[in-house]
């Protein structure tokens, strides 16, 4: 494999998907689920290697962005975690797709390789699914039901109000376990469908 020159270009434009090869990061806290966000099955990215947007097929945890950069990315364009960073950072080279393409969509982690779906948080993400599931956005925005846009908006809202006032989950924790807000995602799949 090539080596890294460490420009921080890709960190820049793309946080890293998690593998089930990092889930030990997340367990050991070097990365906090606080800088995780779930993009759920069915939302719309912007693939790199393809070049284009797409719609994902699979839930995806990522780093968060920082003014469109990884959380970890310092102001001298350092990782400040690269030892211990994850394996799409190891395996991308602005140089060679090759290696990162050898990975990409395998060993997916998804929120459940981090949390028991049996668990409370488990409980509530599975009915946060149920109610506001992206293919249930997607019919909304096709059929032009805002009424039932409306109330998966409202259902959302109150949700992480409750969570965040209640059990004090901060906003970072709830992008993690919820995915981006409904309103931001009706916005983005606006755009697309």
């Amino acid at each position: 494999m090539n080596k890294c020159n460490c420009c921080g270009k890709c960190c820049q434009t793309s946080p890293p998907t998690l593998h089930l090869e990092d889930k030990s990061l997340i367990l050991n806290d070097i990365i906090s689920k606080n800088n995780l966000i779930t993009l759920r099955k069915g939302e719309v990215v912007f693939d790199h290697t393809a070049s284009k947007y797409v719609f994902i097929s699979q839930e995806l945890v990522k780093l968060v962005t920082k003014n469109n950069a990884c959380i970890f990315l310092s102001k001298q364009n350092k990782c400040l975690i690269y030892s211990n960073r994850p394996i799409e950072c190891k395996y991308f080279l602005c140089t060679n797709q090759k290696y990162i393409l050898q990975i990409k969509n395998k060993h997916i982690l998804n929120r459940f390789n981090l949390i028991s779906i049996n668990s409370a948080i488990g409980n509530i993400i599975q009915e946060h699914e149920q109610i506001c599931s992206i293919e249930k956005i997607k019919e909304c925005i096709i059929n032009k039901k805002e009424g039932k846009l409306k109330e998966m908006i409202l259902f959302d809202i109150n949700l992480r109000e409750i969570l965040k006032e209640k059990l004090s989950i901060p906003n970072d924790r709830l992008n993690f376990y919820f995915g981006r807000p409904v309103t931001t995602i009706i916005n983005i799949i606006k755009t697309f469908v």
